[in-house]
C-alpha cells in the first residue's frame, strides 16, 4: 500500500466551487470514528454563498459515509464573550449544534528557538 493510499484512508478533503471560484475547503484525520477538522479556508469573494458552511456540512456527509460518529471542530473561545478574538470562529462552529468539550489546548514546540521567537513577536503585534 503506498502511502497516498494509506492517507486516504485516514483523511477527509473537501473543496466547495461557485462556478470556476474555489469557496472553501476542509482538511480533516479520520481516527477511530472521529473526525477531526484540521485546516480550512475560505475565499472573501462570493463569500454570500457561505462555503464555509457548504464544506463543513459536506465533510460531515463524507465523515458519516465512513462511519463516523463524531465530528471534531476543534478550538472555540471559551465563552460566547463578543470580545474574544476568536468569537467568530465560536459563533460558526457552535451554530451547527452539538456540545463544546474543553480540553488542555495546544502548545507550540519550536525547533528553532530564534526564528520561533521573531515569528511569535510579529504574531502577537498582528503583522503575521
Amino acid at each position: 500500500m503506498s502511502f497516498w493510499k494509506h492517507r486516504q484512508h485516514l483523511g477527509l478533503a473537501a473543496l466547495i466551487m461557485g462556478g470556476s471560484v474555489l469557496l472553501s475547503r476542509f482538511m480533516g484525520l479520520i481516527r477511530d470514528k472521529v473526525i477531526s477538522y484540521l485546516f480550512g479556508a475560505s475565499a472573501n469573494e462570493r463569500r454570500n454563498l457561505m462555503g464555509s458552511y457548504a464544506v463543513h456540512w459536506e465533510a460531515m456527509k463524507l465523515a458519516r459515509q465512513r462511519g463516523c460518529l463524531t465530528y471534531d471542530m476543534g478550538a472555540v473561545a471559551p465563552a460566547p464573550n463578543l470580545e474574544h478574538p476568536f468569537f467568530g470562529m465560536y459563533r460558526f462552529k457552535t451554530g451547527f449544534g452539538g456540545r463544546i468539550v474543553h480540553r488542555g489546548g495546544t502548545w507550540d514546540y519550536p525547533l528553532i528557538k530564534e526564528e520561533y521567537l521573531v515569528f511569535r513577536n510579529a504574531e502577537m503585534l498582528g503583522k503575521v
